[in-house]
C-alpha cells in the first residue's frame, strides 16, 4: 500500500515539475533583456504556478462545483435562446446565423468537453489503498480540465445574450413548378403558344384569357407563368386572384408578398398602391397575372403601373369568364377564348384521372363514353366525376350516368361544391334581371338541343319580360343583346346558325336547378308523368316544360293556377293527344307552345286561356278547325309553323292585337278567308314561306289576295313565295320592310340556309313588267338577289333604277340566254354598282361574254367581292379584266367549272385597249382557287398576255425572266406577274397545263408559301408537279392529291440543278403534310428526280424506290398509292430518321409491279409503330408484305429479339386479290398483333400460312393453317371481325393447339367464302375452351370441301361434346355441298341468342335438327343432323328467322322431340327441297307427344318448290299458330293437307300462291284450302 502511495506521489510531482520547468524556460528566454524587477515578477509567477498546480489536487471539489454551476447557467441561457428560436421557426421566420452557430457551439461544448469530464468524475471518486487514500492523479487531471472547461463555458455564456433571435425573411421569387392538372392537349397547346407569343410582344401589355367556369383558364395561365420563368423572360412574375368582390388590399397583399414588400400596419390603400407601384417600377420586366376578374378593376388604384409611361410598365395577363369585361371594361389588347375539350381530349383526361386504363376495354368503356359526352368537354366536370368514380364498381358508374342523364348530377361527390357552385356564380353576378330570366328560359329545353332565338323572343314577349319594348323588332334586338351578354359570360354558346344558340350540358343542368328554385320546372322523368301531374307536382309552378319526352298520356285536367308558360315538345312518332279539359285549370297562362301534337280538333278548354299572349302550334298533325283561337282576344303572337292546317278561318280576323302570324311550311294550307289578313292591322311580322300560294288577283273572291298586304301599315317583316308572277301587284306592300324573303316564280326551293334577312328571288321576270316603287325600294335594300330566266335583259343593272344595288351582298344568276354582261359600260351605270357585293354565282349563262364590259379605274365596283363561282358560261374568255382584277383586294375564293372557251383568269379590257404599265396582279386575300374542266385554259392561263407585254415592257422589267426562255415562261401557270400570298387551297382538274410553277433561282414562292391543300386531277400534260426551287416554300402544305396525270413521271423535278454545279441538292422536307394521294399515275416511278450527275453520288440498288432519303415527310398520317404502274418499291432502305414515323393509314392498290410494302430494317427501326390501317389491294406482284432481308449483314434481323410487336397500333388489315402473296414475311419471325380489330383476306390464291411463327421444333402436317403460331406472345388480342375469301390453297384457319389462350377471344364476326380446300372452320378445342364466347355473326359460303363446321376430335373421350355459342345472333351456311353436320359426332350445341339461321345449297344435309339422346356412337349410320339438340327449349331460345333453300338432300326439317326449339320463330322459309317429305317427323325411338305443338310467335311461313312434301306434320297431333298471318304455298304438288290433326290459325284468312300477294285462295281454314288446291291440281292432271 505504501508503495502505491509513493508511486502516485512521484507521478504527481513529476507532472508539477514539468509545469514548473515550462515556466522556468519562459523566464530563461528573457535573458539579459529582463531587468531585475521583471525577474522578481517572473519568480512570483513561478510561485503562483506551483501553487495552482498543487491546488488542482486539493481543490478538486471546488473546481468540479464551479463547472457544474456554470453548466447549469449555460443550460438556462440555452433554454432562453432556444424557446424563441422554436417559436420563430413555427411562425416561418428565419433564425439569425449567429444564434444558430451559438446553439451549435453550446451543444458541441456539452458533448465534447463537459460530457467526458462528467464521465471521468466517477473514476476520480474511487479511492486507493482500500479506500483510505483518494486518487490524487485522477483528481489533478479532472480539476485541471474542469478549470479550462469553466473558462470556455463562461465565454459561451457571455456570448449568449441575444436581444432578438429571428427575423421575417423576404419572400423568395415565385417558383412555378409543374402545374397540377395541366395537360398538353392540342387544343391547349395552340392557345398556349399564342399567349406566349403575345406575352413576348413588346407592343402588347394587356392580354385576356376568357372562357366558362371550369374550362381551365387558371391552369393555363399558371403554365404560361411556369414557362415564362423557365425562359427567364421576366424579372418577376406575380399572380393574384381578384374574385367577384375584389378587395384592393387583398390583391396588394398577394402581389407584395411575392415581391418581398411589407406595408405599414396603418398604411392606407392609396399609400400601399404608391409603394407597390414604386416597387414594380424598380424591375425592368414584370408579368402580373390577375386571375378571375368579374368586373371593373382600376389597376392604378391597386398599384399596378399600366399607363403610357414605358418605364416600369408591366405586362398584365387577365382571366375572366366575360369577354365583355376584358374587351370593353379593361380594354385588353389581345383576347384568347378557351374552348371545351374535344371528345378525344376529354376521353383522355377522363381515363388519365380515373387511372385504371385496363377499364378502357371493359364494360366500363360504354359508360365512360356517355359520361364524357354528358360532361361536354368541360375539364372541371370531367375531373370531378372521374375522381368520384376512381376505383368504384360498375353500379356506381351506372348511377352516376343516370344522374347525368336526368340533369341532376349534384349527388356525384364533388359536383355540387366544385362544379355547380362555380357555374352558379357566373349566373349570380349577372346584373341584368332580364338576362337572368332569359337564362332560365334556356333551361326549359332538353340538354344539348338547339335553342331558337325567335322562340326566346316569343316567350319573353308573352311573359312581358322586357321593359320599354313596344315592338317585335325592339324585342328581337333586346333578346340578341341579352344573348350576347350571356355569351360573353360563357353561359351560352354559338349554335350551328345565327338563328340558334346552345347551352353546355353541365351549364344546362345548373340552369335547370336554378329555374326549379324559381318554380320553373323542366320535367325529365316521364315514367309516371300523368300521376305526378295529377298529384300536384306543378301545383305552384309558374313554368312547366316537357321537352321531347315519350309521354303516353296526360291528365284530364291540369290544375296550375299560377302557371304562365307551358311547353310540350313531343317526338316525331308520338300519338299523344291532349284531353279536352286539360287547360281549364291554368287561366293565368300567357305562353303556350306545343310541338308535334295530334290535333283532329283543338281542346275546347283553349277558350279558357283568356290571358294568352303567345300561342305556338309547331308541326302539329291533322290540325283541324282552329276557329276557337279567334276567342283569344289578347293574343299577340300566333304560330302554326309546319302544321297540317288546311284553312285559316274567318275567326282569326278577330285577333286585332296580333303582332306576329307564322304560317311558314304549312304546305297543306289551301284557303285563307278573304280580308282576314287585312283585318290584322297591328301585324308587324308575317311568315308565309313554303305555304299558301292560292292568291287571288283581285279582292273579294274565295281566297285571300296579295292586295290585302297593303293594309298592314305596321308590317316590318314579310316572308312569302309567290309562284305565279302574274298575280303580283306592282307595289306589294305600302311600308318599308326591315326584313324580307320574297320569292317570285316556281324555280325556287324555299329551304336553305339564309344568314341574311333581306332576300329577293325572281324567276321569269320580263323587262316589260313594271316593278313598282316599293319593289324598287326592296331592290335597294336587298342583300341577297337570285335571278332566273330573265327576259329582255343584257345586263343585270337594268333591273334597278340607277342606284347600283347599294346593299347587295350576294348575287346569283342562272339559266339565262340573253345576258351578255353582269356590269355594262361605266358611262351607263352608277360608279359604285355592286360596291358591297361579296358573293357572285354565275350558272348556265351561255351567252355571257364578260363580267364587266368596260374599264374600271376609280370605281368601287366589286371591291368587296370575296367569292366568285362560275359554271357553264361557254362564251366567257376571261374571268376578269385587268381593271376589275385590280379591285379584287378582298377576293378569297375563285371557282370556275366547265367553261369551254375560258383562256385566262385575268385578261385585257379589249383587243384594242392594252395597258402598258402592268405591275402585275395582287390578290392579297385569295385563299381558294378551283379550276375544273377548262380545256382552253393553257399554261398562260394566269398570265396577262405576257408575249404581247414583253414587246412594250421596259428592259428593267425584262430582267425578271431573262434567264429563262420566253416560251418556257409562257408555259408556266403561276409566274411573278400574279401574286397570291395567302393561297391555301388549289385544285386544278382537266386543264392542259405543262407546268404550274416557274423553276428559277432565287425562288419566288408567292403563290405557294401558305398552301395547305393541293389537288391536281387529270392534267395530262404535267410531267412533274413541283420544281425543286419551291419545295422548301411548301412548309404549310397538309394535303396533296395527284390523280390521273398520265404523263407525270416525278412529283419533284430536280434535274435542272445539274446545269449549275454550285447548286447542290439538299433535303426536301414537307413538315406539315399529313395526307398524300398518288392515283392513276402510270409513268410515275419516283417522288423526286435528279440529274445523272447527282444520282451517281447516291447509292441505289437496282429497284429505285418511290421515296428515298432525300424526302422528309415527318407528319404524314395517310398515304394512298393507287395504279402507279411503274413503281416497284415504296421506300428506300434508308430514310430520314423521322420520315413516315407518324403514318396511321396506308393504302396500296393496283400497283402491278410492286414487290413488297415494307423493308425489314424499317420494321426493325419501329418506323411504323403508329400505323392503324393497312390496306393492300390488287398488287399482282407482291409476294410478301415485309421484304425478306437478303443482305449478309442482316443475319435474320427480324428474330434478333425473342418476339416482335411489328405494328402495335394496327387496327385494320386488309389484303385483297394478291395472287402472288405467300406470307406476311417469308423469313424466320415472331409477330404480335395486339390491336388488330378487323382482318380481311380476300383472293390470296397462293397463301397457305399467312400468320405464322416459324420457330417450329416439329414437322407440320400437310394441312397448314391460316393462323400458325407457336409462341405465347403471338396473339390476336383485339380481333373482332375476320373475313377470309377466295383462298384456294387454304385447308385450315386455325391449328388445333398453336395459339395463346386469349387469342381471338373478342372475335364478333367471321365470314369465310370461296375457300374450296377448307375442310372445317374451327379446330375441336376452340369451342370447348370457350374462345369464341363473343362471336355474334358467322357466315360460311361456297367452301366445297367442308364436311363439318367444328373439326371432329380424334380422341375417343371427346366424341360426345357439349358446347355453347353464347353470343352468336346470326348463322348463315351457303353452298356447302359436302356439309353433313356442325360436328360429326355425338354432341350438344346451345345457341342461346341465335336469332337468324339461313342454310342454302347444303346438299348433304338430310335433317336440320335431331335429338342427341337418340343417337350414340353405334347409331351413327342413322341420319346425321346438322344440329344435335339435347334440351329443345334451351337449344335455340331466341331463333326468330329460319330460311332453308336448295338443300337437295334435306328430307325433314326437325324431329318431333326437338320441335320446341323452333317455338320462338316469327318467320320460316323452306325453298326448293326435292327430297323434303315433312317439316316435322317422328324419329325412331321418339315418344309420341300428347300436348299441343304451339308455334307461339310464327307470323310468316313460306313453302316453295317442295315436290315430295306431303304435310307439315305427319300424324294426329294438335298444331297451333296463334299469330300466323301469312302463308305462301307454291310448288308443293304432293301436299294433301297441312296437318292430319287439329289445326288452329286464328289470324290467318288467306293462302298466298306467290310472295307478292298476286294470287290468293281461302276455303275457311288452312287444311281445307290446301285440300282444295290438291284436288284442283290433280283433277286438271
Amino acid at each position: 500500500m505504501l508503495k502505491q502511495i509513493c508511486n502516485q506521489s512521484i507521478n504527481l510531482l513529476s507532472i508539477i515539475r514539468k509545469e514548473i520547468h515550462k515556466k522556468q524556460a519562459m523566464a530563461a528566454e528573457l535573458g539579459n533583456a529582463v531587468i531585475s524587477g521583471v525577474t522578481s515578477e517572473v519568480a512570483e509567477s513561478l510561485f503562483d504556478t506551483i501553487k495552482r498546480e498543487i491546488s488542482y489536487v486539493f481543490k478538486y471539489q471546488s473546481y468540479m462545483d464551479d463547472l457544474e454551476n456554470l453548466i447549469k447557467e449555460l443550460g438556462y441561457r440555452r433554454q432562453m435562446v432556444e424557446e424563441p428560436v422554436n417559436h420563430a421557426r413555427r411562425q416561418g421566420d428565419a433564425i439569425y446565423q449567429g444564434v444558430e452557430d451559438w446553439l451549435i457551439s453550446v451543444d458541441e461544448f456539452a458533448r465534447a468537453v463537459v460530457k467526458p469530464i462528467i464521465e471521468d468524475k466517477d473514476e476520480a471518486k474511487k479511492r486507493c489503498f482500500k479506500g483510505f487514500c483518494p486518487n490524487l492523479l485522477q483528481r489533478y487531471n479532472l480539476s485541471k480540465k474542469s478549470m479550462r472547461a469553466a473558462k470556455e463555458g463562461a465565454n459561451l455564456l457571455g456570448k449568449g445574450n441575444f436581444s432578438n433571435v429571428s427575423f421575417c425573411p423576404a419572400p423568395e421569387r415565385t417558383k412555378f413548378g409543374h402545374v397540377r392538372g395541366y395537360e398538353n392537349f392540342d387544343s391547349r397547346m395552340s392557345i398556349f403558344q399564342d399567349i406566349m407569343k403575345a406575352v413576348k410582344d413588346d407592343k402588347v401589355n394587356m392580354i385576356g384569357v376568357y372562357g366558362m367556369g371550369g374550362v381551365g383558364k387558371t391552369t393555363l395561365v399558371k403554365e404560361v407563368a411556369r414557362q415564362v420563368m423557365e425562359d427567364k423572360l421576366f424579372d418577376e412574375v406575380v399572380m393574384a386572384e381578384v374574385t367577384q368582390n375584389p378587395d384592393q388590399k387583398t390583391i396588394q397583399d398577394q402581389i407584395a408578398s411575392v415581391l418581398g414588400l411589407e406595408f405599414g400596419q396603418h398604411d392606407s390603400v392609396i399609400q400601399r398602391a404608391t409603394r407597390l407601384c414604386q416597387r414594380l417600377k424598380k424591375e425592368k420586366q414584370v408579368l402580373v397575372i390577375l386571375d378571375n376578374i368579374w368586373g371593373r378593376l382600376d389597376l392604378e388604384d391597386v398599384g399596378i403601373p399600366c399607363g403610357d409611361d414605358d418605364q416600369g410598365q408591366c405586362t398584365i395577363l387577365l382571366t375572366s369568364r366575360s369577354q365583355h369585361v376584358l374587351c370593353n371594361v379593361l380594354n385588353s389588347q389581345k383576347n384568347f377564348f378557351i374552348e371545351v375539350l374535344c371528345y378525344a381530349e376529354a376521353m383522355s383526361l377522363f381515363w388519365n384521372t380515373v387511372g385504371d386504363h385496363s377499364m378502357e376495354t371493359s364494360d366500363f368503356q360504354s359508360l365512360a363514353v356517355e359520361i364524357v359526352a354528358k360532361c361536354g368537354g368541360l375539364p372541371i366536370a370531367i375531373k370531378t366525376i372521374a375522381n368520384a368514380l376512381k376505383n368504384k364498381s360498375l353500379p356506381i358508374w351506372k348511377d352516376a350516368l343516370n344522374q347525368l342523364r336526368n340533369s341532376n348530377p349534384r349527388q356525384i361527390p364533388g359536383m355540387d361544391a366544385d362544379v355547380y357552385s362555380s357555374i352558379e356564380l357566373s349566373y349570380n353576378v349577372l346584373q341584368n334581371k332580364e338576362a337572368k330570366s332569359l337564362f332560365q328560359l334556356c333551361a326549359l329545353q332538353i340538354d344539348g338541343s338547339r335553342i331558337f332565338i325567335d322562340d326566346l323572343m316569343k316567350y319573353g314577349m308573352g311573359l312581358g319580360l322586357f321593359t320599354n319594348v313596344n315592338t317585335l323588332e325592339a324585342a328581337r334586338n333586346r333578346v340578341h343583346r341579352l344573348i350576347d351578354d350571356l355569351k360573353t359570360s360563357c353561359l351560352l354558346l354559338d349554335g350551328d346558325s345565327e338563328h340558334v344558340v346552345k347551352m353546355h350540358d353541365i351549364i344546362h343542368a345548373v340552369a335547370v336547378s336554378i329555374a326549379t328554385d324559381e318554380l320553373m320546372l323542366n320535367i325529365s322523368d316521364d315514367v309516371s308523368l300523368k300521376e305526378e301531374l295529377q298529384n300536384g307536382i306543378g301545383k305552384d309552378a309558374t313554368v312547366i316544360s316537357l321537352p321531347y319526352r315519350d309521354i303516353q298520356e296526360l291528365p284530364e285536367r291540369l290544375e296550375c293556377r299560377k302557371l304562365k308558360l307551358f311547353l310540350l315538345f313531343e317526338k316525331y312518332d308520338s300519338s299523344l293527344q291532349i284531353p279536352n279539359h286539360f287547360f281549364e285549370g291554368m287561366k293565368q297562362l300567357r305562353v303556350l307552345h306545343l310541338t308535334r301534337i295530334h290535333f283532329p280538333l283543338l281542346p275546347s278548354s283553349v277558350d279558357c286561356l283568356i290571358n294568352l299572349r303567345t300561342l305556338s302550334l309547331i308541326s302539329c298533325r291533322s290540325l283541324g278547325d282552329v276557329g276557337i283561337v279567334g276567342e283569344l282576344k289578347k293574343l299577340e303572337i300566333l304560330c302554326f309553323r309546319g302544321s297540317d292546317i288546311e284553312q285559316l278561318p274567318r275567326e282569326i280576323g278577330q285577333l286585332t292585337w296580333l303582332r306576329l302570324l307564322d304560317l311558314s311550311n304549312c304546305r297543306r294550307l289551301k284557303a285563307i278567308e278573304p280580308n282576314v289578313i287585312s283585318k290584322l292591322s297591328r301585324l308587324e311580322e308575317l311568315y308565309m314561306g313554303n305555304s299558301f300560294n292560292k292568291w287571288e288577283k283581285v279582292e273579294g273572291r274565295s281566297n285571300a289576295s296579295l292586295i290585302e298586304l297593303k293594309g298592314l301599315s305596321k308590317l316590318t317583316t314579310l316572308e312569302i313565295h309567290i309562284r305565279n308572277a302574274q298575280s303580283m301587284p306592282h307595289d306589294l306592300v305600302s311600308v318599308e320592310l326591315e326584313r324580307f324573303r320574297i320569292f317570285v316564280g316556281d324555280a325556287w326551293n324555299w329551304f336553305g340556309k339564309y344568314k341574311i334577312s333581306r332576300t329577293l328571288k325572281f324567276s321569269g321576270i320580263d323587262k316589260n313588267i313594271y316593278l313598282g316603287n316599293q319593289m324598287q325600294m326592296l331592290l335597294k335594300k336587298c342583300e341577297v338577289l337570285y335571278l332566273d330566266k330573265l327576259n329582255g335583259f343584257q345586263h343585270v343593272h337594268g333591273l334597278d333604277d340607277g342606284e347600283g344595288f347599294p346593299q347587295l351582298k350576294h348575287l346569283h344568276i342562272q339559266n339565262d340566254y340573253e345576258i351578255l354582261y353582269i356590269l355594262n359600260s361605266v358611262g351607263q351605270i352608277h360608279c359604285n354598282t355592286f360596291s358591297l357585293l361579296e358573293v357572285l354565282f354565275l350558272y348556265d349563262l351561255i351567252n355571257l361574254e364578260k363580267v364587266c364590259r368596260s374599264q374600271l379605274t376609280k370605281c368601287q365596283s366589286f371591291s368587296k367581292l370575296r367569292i366568285i363561282n362560275v359554271k357553264r358560261c361557254h362564251k366567257l374568255k376571261h374571268l376578269f379584266s385587268y381593271s376589275v382584277a385590280k379591285n379584287l383586294l378582298r377576293l378569297e375564293e375563285i371557282q370556275v367549272t366547265d367553261c369551254k372557251n375560258l383562256k385566262m383568269i385575268v385578261g385585257e379590257e379589249s383587243e384594242n385597249h392594252f395597258v402598258h404599265d402592268h405591275e402585275g396582279i395582287y390578290f392579297p386575300q385569295l385563299q381558294s382557287l378551283t379550276l375544273r374542266d377548262l380545256p382552253q385554259l393553257s399554261s398562260s392561263g394566269f398570265d396577262l398576255e405576257i408575249s404581247r407585254m414583253l414587246s412594250t415592257t421596259p428592259s428593267a422589267s425584262k430582267k425578271i425572266i431573262a434567264e429563262d426562255d420566253v416560251k418556257d415562261f409562257l408555259k408556266v401557270f403561276f409566274n411573278n406577274k400574279v401574286t397570291t400570298p395567302t393561297l391555301k387551297k388549289l385544285e386544278l382538274s382537266s386543264i392542259h397545263i405543262e407546268n404550274i410553277w416557274l423553276d428559277q433561282f432565287p425562288a419566288m414562292p408567292t403563290s405557294c408559301q401558305n398552301l395547305t391543300k393541293l389537288v391536281v386531277h387529270n392534267c395530262s400534260r404535267l410531267k412533274s408537279l413541283f420544281p425543286y426551287s419551291i419545295v422548301n416554300s411548301l412548309v404549310h402544305l397538309q394535303k396533296l392529291e395527284i390523280q390521273k396525270c398520265e404523263s407525270m413521271e416525278v412529283v419533284i423535278d430536280a434535274t435542272t440543278l445539274g446545269r449549275d454545279e454550285k447548286q447542290g441538292i439538299g433535303l426536301m422536307v414537307f413538315p406539315k403534310l399529313d395526307y398524300l394521294e398518288l392515283s392513276s399515275l402510270p409513268k410515275l416511278t419516283r417522288f423526286i428526280s435528279m440529274s445523272s450527275s447527282q444520282e451517281s453520288n447516291i447509292l441505289y440498288n437496282e429497284t429505285q424506290p418511290l421515296f428515298d432519303e432525300k424526302v422528309g415527310l415527318p407528319g404524314l398520317e395517310v398515304l394512298r398509292i393507287e395504279r402507279v404502274d411503274n413503281m416497284r418499291k415504296i421506300w428506300h432502305h434508308q430514310l430520314l430518321f423521322d420520315s413516315f414515323s407518324k403514318l396511321k393509314e396506308l393504302y396500296a392498290r393496283w400497283c402491278d409491279k410492286l414487290k413488297n410494302i415494307f423493308s425489314s430494317n424499317a420494321i426493325m427501326g419501329r418506323r411504323f409503330d403508329r400505323l392503324e390501317r393497312l390496306s393492300i389491294t390488287g398488287c399482282a406482284s407482291i409476294q410478301e408484305i415485309i421484304e425478306e432481308e437478303t443482305s449478309s449483314n442482316c443475319n435474320n434481323c427480324l428474330v434478333k429479339q425473342s418476339w416482335l410487336n411489328v405494328f402495335p397500333r394496327l387496327v385494320l388489315l386488309e389484303l385483297w386479290y394478291l395472287p402472288e402473296l405467300k406470307s406476311i414475311y417469308q423469313g424466320i419471325h415472331i409477330f404480335e398483333w395486339p390491336a388488330v380489330k378487323h382482318l380481311r383476306a380476300v383472293g390470296l390464291s397462293k397463301v397457305e400460312i399467312l400468320f405464322s411463327s416459324e420457330l417450329l421444333s416439329w414437322e407440320m402436317d400437310s394441312q397448314q393453317p391460316f393462323f400458325l403460331v407457336d409462341h405465347h406472345k403471338v396473339r390476336f388480342l383485339s380481333l373482332e371481325s375476320l373475313r377470309i375469301d377466295k383462298m384456294d390453297r387454304l385447308r385450315k384457319i386455325w391449328h388445333h393447339q398453336l395459339f395463346a389462350s386469349d387469342s381471338f377471344s373478342k372475335l364478333k364476326e367471321l365470314r369465310v367464302t370461296g375457300c374450296g380446300e377448307l375442310t372445317n372452320i374451327f379446330p375441336s378445342n376452340i369451342i370447348t375452351e370457350r374462345r369464341l364466347e363473343r362471336l355474334e355473326n358467322l357466315v360460311v359460303v361456297e367452301c366445297g370441301s367442308i364436311e363439318e363446321i367444328i373439326e371432329q376430335s380424334s380422341s375417343t373421350a371427346s366424341r360426345r361434346r357439349f358446347d355453347v355459342f353464347p353470343s352468336l345472333t346470326s348463322l348463315e351456311l351457303w353452298l356447302l355441298r359436302k356439309l353433313v353436320s356442325v360436328y360429326q359426332g355425338i354432341h350438344v350445341l346451345e345457341w342461346p341468342v341465335l336469332g337468324h339461321l339461313k342454310v342454302v345449297e347444303c346438299d348433304k344435309v338430310e335433317i336440320l335438327f335431331a335429338s342427341s339422346e337418340l343417337l350414340s356412337g353405334e347409331t351413327q349410320s342413322q341420319q346425321q343432323p346438322l344440329f344435335f339438340i339435347h334440351h329443345p327449349k334451351v337449344a335455340f331460345p331466341s331463333l326468330t328467322t329460319l330460311e332453308v333453300s336448295y338443300c337437295d338432300g334435306l328430307r325433314n326439317l326437325v324431329t318431333l322431340s326437338t320441335v320446341e326449339s323452333l317455338l320462338k320463330l316469327t318467320r320460316m322459309k323452306i325453298i326448293y327441297g326435292p327430297m323434303m317429305e315433312n317439316i316435322i317427323k317422328l324419329q325412331v325411338g321418339e315418344e309420341v307427344k300428347v300436348d299441343p305443338i304451339i308455334f307461339g310467335q310464327l307470323e310468316y311461313l313460306e313453302l316453295d318448290s317442295l315436290p315430295r312434301l306431303e304435310s307439315f306434320l305427319l300424324g294426329d297431333y294438335v298444331l297451333e299458330f296463334p299469330f300466323l298471318e301469312q302463308v305462301v304455298l307454291n310448288g308443293c304438288p304432293s301436299m294433301k293437307t297441312f296437318s292430319q290433326g287439329f289445326l288452329r290459325t286464328p289470324n290467318l284468312n288467306k293462302l298466298q300462291l306467290t310472295e307478292e300477294e298476286k294470287e290468293e285462295q281461302w276455303e275457311g281454314n288452312l287444311n281445307s284450302t290446301i285440300q282444295k288446291l290438291f284436288q284442283e291440281m290433280h283433277s286438271v292432271a
